[in-house]
């Protein structure tokens, strides 16, 4: 959980979602629960680097990733 940015941490869980095609070397991830509050965030893993991208920034809304299309460029929230 430390890994997540400062102010972008989850306090109870993550859940992973899909790996990003073509090459799969990214995961979709969603955070939940972030700082004390029922806001969650759409994030994706570099699985090379390990660097997390916030894909959504919308505090106080609750978003979760659902799929991805199969060109690895959108992705259902």
């Amino acid at each position: 959980m430390s890994d997540f940015p400062e102010g972008s941490r989850p306090q109870r869980w993550f859940e992973t979602q899909n790996f990003v095609p073509p090459h799969d070397k990214q995961l979709t991830v969603t955070a939940y629960e972030l700082n004390g509050s029922a806001n969650s965030e759409a994030f994706l893993l570099d699985l090379d680097s390990g660097a997390l991208t916030n894909l959504s920034r919308s505090p106080d809304h609750y978003e979760e990733i659902e799929g991805i299309f199969p060109d690895g460029k959108h992705t259902l929230l």
